[in-house]
This record gives C-alpha cells, sequence and structure tokens, in this order.
C-alpha cells in the first residue's frame, strides 16, 4: 500500500532539523517525509508533486514558485498570518502542536479520499476499421450499467459510430459551445447528455474534426466527468489512428480491450503494436480476438501471430450465446 507522503520545505536549515529530531519519528512509521532546504530543488520538485501530498513550505518559496498544483498546502511562516486562504504554521510551534495540526490534516485527507468516488475508464480500441470496436464498446457499457455501475459512454472514433445507437445529435447551440472550447465544467454541458442504460454525449451532426475538435476534446470531457463524481466508468470508444495523444490517454486508462480479428493487415501490425504498446503495463490490456471459430486450434492459432487472448468470440459475431460468454469473460477481466 502507498504511503502518505509530508513535504517540509523551509531555507532553515536548523528549523528541519528540528523537525526531523522531535517530528519525523512520529510519522515515519507509516508516512514518507521529504526534507527540503534548497529552493532550486523545491522548484524542481513542485512538477512531481501529487494532489494527496501534504505540503508544508516556507510561504515566500510558494510565493515565488506561484501556484501550486496540490489540494493540501501548509504555509510556514514567523507569524499565523494566513496568505490566499492557506493556513500559516509559525517557527515558534513547539511539536505537540505541529503533531496535532499534522494529526488533523491528515484525518481530513483520508475522510475525502475515502468519500470520493474513484471513477475508471476502459478504452475499446483497434488499428483497423471493421475489428468490432463500436460492439465491443456498447457491449462493454451495457453489461457494466446491468451490474448497476453508473456509467458514461463516449464515442471518439472520428464518425461517432455511436450514432447508431440514439437518434438524437448535438444542435448547433451545442455545437457552437464546444467548439468554442467548452466552459464551466461538467454541470454546463449535462443539459445534453442523453439517459439510455447509460449515460452519453449525443454525436454531432457531422464529423467532429469539421469543428476543430479532436481527442484533446474528449479527454476534457473525461476529465469532467470524473471530476463530477457522478460514476462508476467511463467507456470510450477510439479511433483507429494511433497517435501521441491516443498513446496518453491508454497510458493513464485502467484498462483497454484491444481487439483483434484474423487477417493479413493484423498480422503485420501486431509485431508493431507490440513495440509501440511495450511501456503500457500488460494487465491494463485485455486482448479480445474476434470473428474466431471457437475451436481450440483456431484459438492456439491466435496466440502464434499476436498476444495471448483473453477473450474469443465466434466468426459470426454478435449472436446471443457468443456475447453471453464475452460477458462473463468481460466481467471477469474489469473486476479481478
Amino acid at each position: 500500500m502507498k504511503k502518505e507522503k509530508i513535504i517540509f520545505a523551509d531555507p532553515d536549515q536548523e528549523y528541519l532539523n528540528f523537525l526531523e529530531g522531535m517530528v519525523v519519528p512520529y510519522l515515519e512509521s507509516d508516512t514518507e517525509i521529504v526534507m527540503i532546504s534548497e529552493f532550486s530543488y523545491f522548484q524542481k520538485y513542485t512538477n512531481i508533486l501529487e494532489k494527496e501530498d501534504l505540503l508544508f513550505v516556507w510561504k515566500e518559496w510558494a510565493q515565488e514558485v506561484g501556484e501550486i498544483k496540490n489540494d493540501h498546502v501548509i504555509l510556514i511562516g514567523d507569524t499565523e498570518e494566513s496568505e490566499k486562504n492557506l493556513f500559516t504554521m509559525p517557527h515558534s510551534w513547539d511539536e505537540r502542536a505541529i503533531k496535532e495540526q499534522i494529526h488533523v490534516l491528515r484525518t481530513k485527507i483520508q475522510k475525502q479520499e475515502k468519500e470520493a468516488k474513484e471513477t475508471k475508464t476502459l478504452l475499446i480500441y483497434s488499428p483497423i476499421g471493421g475489428s468490432g470496436v463500436s460492439a465491443a464498446a456498447r457491449e462493454s457499457a451495457e453489461y457494466l450499467a446491468e451490474r448497476g455501475e453508473k456509467v458514461f459512454f463516449i464515442g471518439a472514433d472520428t464518425w461517432q459510430d455511436c450514432r447508431k445507437m440514439v437518434e438524437k445529435r448535438l444542435d448547433e447551440t451545442a455545437e457552437v459551445f464546444f467548439a468554442a472550447g467548452q466552459k464551466g465544467g461538467f454541470s454546463a454541458w449535462k443539459q445534453w447528455i442523453c439517459h439510455k442504460n447509460f449515460d452519453l454525449l449525443p454525436p454531432f451532426q457531422q464529423s467532429y474534426v469539421c469543428l476543430g475538435l479532436n481527442l484533446d476534446f474528449f479527454r476534457k470531457i473525461e476529465k469532467e466527468v470524473q471530476m463530477s463524481g457522478r460514476y462508476d466508468w467511463i467507456v470510450v470508444e477510439m479511433d483507429h489512428a494511433y497517435d501521441e495523444r491516443l498513446a496518453q490517454w491508454m497510458a493513464d486508462a485502467d484498462k483497454i480491450l484491444l481487439i483483434i480479428r484474423p487477417g493479413e493487415k493484423w498480422e503485420a501490425l501486431i509485431p508493431v503494436m507490440k513495440k509501440s504498446m511495450a511501456l503500457i503495463p500488460r494487465e491494463k490490456f485485455c486482448f479480445v480476438y474476434n470473428f474466431f471459430e471457437s475451436s481450440d486450434m483456431e484459438e492456439d492459432k491466435a496466440r502464434q501471430f499476436g498476444w495471448d487472448g483473453e477473450i474469443f468470440l465466434g466468426a459470426h459475431g454478435q449472436t446471443k450465446k457468443e456475447w453471453e460468454v464475452w460477458r462473463k469473460r468481460l466481467g471477469e477481466v474489469l473486476c479481478e
């Protein structure tokens, strides 16, 4: 289990020595402690701060750095005068007062983390069209919704094949709003959400690239949905193009369904895909071999030219029996 991290950043080495001798022993059994006395190092360290870290920083350093992307910042100063709604802990406090303050803050952070809902993202992708991405994305969203999960569906493929699922289209007002770079977050655009077994933003009336939008737009939608705290899963139907935006999204996602089908194109692409995705943890992937006969021989043949597959779908695809098998395996993959 990852330890909580507490950072003390102060130019006064004597004060840091005091903390190290009187306060750190009380904390180090269940937290990771970082002591910083050089401003140049602190500047670099702010780039790797995580939002759950607890940061105690000399107020003049905080002012010089500017905005610190962290939810729990306590200033260190000569007095208790607060600045920018941030609490200031004075150098004059003894170890007992500091320990009490840290205990209060850690309890608050732990409570917030417990109450916060974790929204996971499932990406469905194939570099070749016609491999069954749309069907797999729809079935994944339906399956999760039927299990009682709250699901938000994002159709991020260029032609938004999710238009088959809903008759509704985004009107011109919505298109202008999104093309201008939506502001106000989830609450500003939730009025256009279409509610089925799962929620989704209806497709545009034309390809979204005609509005000057790209995957960055859908990443923003994903982040705003996550921040709303309303959903358990975000299911994303991806476009076939592979670029740095998709590579980063894959790295950030919780699970990726990679749809594979037999054929010469796939046989040529698989070695390239394996090298391209080598930096992404293997456990994030679930390999779905589509349009295969369900015999052991066919499965062995599939494994010879690619990754081991977790799910195999029959040659005709989308029969009720085949999707029952698919859902059982999907449940094992997503709920492991």
